[in-house]
């Protein structure tokens, strides 16, 4: 048994003749959207290593129009689901999905730029 495509080709070309994008490459809109709601870190500095509000602070990160001074674990800092979990949990706020290793080069932008000093 064969699957039937959702959107006949004929469908397609119909929308687009009406004036709608069509784009073979989806993941270039995905990611400019992403851009538009991904956090803006603006400071990463060392925590104190203790107990902060209740929460291990090994970082303590500030983004923009979120939080300042946000107590973090390292994993949570480096892994972007981690992140936005925490995030989402604490502020309730949800960014858009972006790949790790983007996620990994904003981190070390942001540490080396504060020295990830105390």
């Amino acid at each position: 048994m064969t699957q039937k495509n959702k959107r006949p080709p004929a469908v397609a070309a119909a929308g687009a003749a009406k004036g709608n994008v069509v784009s073979e490459n989806t993941s270039t809109i995905a990611q400019t959207v992403a851009a538009a709601n991904s956090p803006a870190i603006t400071s990463v500095r060392r925590g104190p290593g203790g107990v902060v509000s209740g929460l291990k602070a090994e970082w303590l990160v500030t983004v923009a129009g979120v939080c300042i001074d946000a107590p973090m674990r390292d994993r949570a800092l480096w892994r972007y689901s981690r992140f936005c979990n925490v995030m989402a949990h604490r502020y309730g706020v949800a960014f858009a999905p972006m790949k790790q290793s983007d996620w990994a080069v904003i981190v070390e932008a942001a540490i080396a730029e504060g020295d990830g000093t105390s």
